[in-house]
């Protein structure tokens, strides 16, 4: 072999190396990242009425090897319930991420979060009802993120 069929095979190596490169980067970049479920999402539905929505506000944090759930619910109008509540849940392998749920108004059960592109989806199955009113909140609700929350 002599020195030009080795700079030629040297030039054709590096080419092939990049091309190689540029493939691996393009489809990690096309590859969907996890969607993290820690932040704070906000989110609003019509209701029956005319001219309401429910609004709902939720922060998710970790906490060591756990999530904490905070969060409200009201209506534009001002009117009640206003449930506030809270919860904690643990890493799952799939969402949705199943926390355990308690509300101001006493209600009781497993709220249920699914990040999205933009958000999360929240919904809650209330097994313990002690104030039927709050219920609407709970209702399968998409939430954008407004904000990332820093780890505790």
């Amino acid at each position: 072999m002599h020195t030009g069929q080795v700079i030629s095979n040297t030039r054709y190596a590096t080419k092939s190396c990049l091309v190689l490169f540029l493939l691996l980067l393009t489809s990690l970049a096309q590859a969907e990242l996890p969607l993290s479920i820690v932040g704070t999402f906000q989110g609003a539905k019509p209701t029956e009425r005319k001219s309401e929505e429910r609004l709902l506000m939720i922060k998710i944090t970790e906490r060591s090897t756990k999530y904490l759930l905070s969060g409200s619910g009201r209506f534009s109008t001002g009117r009640s319930p206003a449930p506030e509540f809270s919860g904690s849940g643990y890493p799952a392998k799939e969402p949705p991420f199943k926390f355990s749920f308690e509300d101001s108004f006493g209600n009781k059960g497993v709220a249920f979060i699914t990040p999205t592109k933009t958000g999360i989806t929240f919904s809650a199955t209330i097994n313990e009802v002690e104030d039927p009113r709050c219920l609407i909140f709970y209702k399968g609700t998409e939430l954008k993120r407004i904000a990332q929350s820093e780890p505790l």
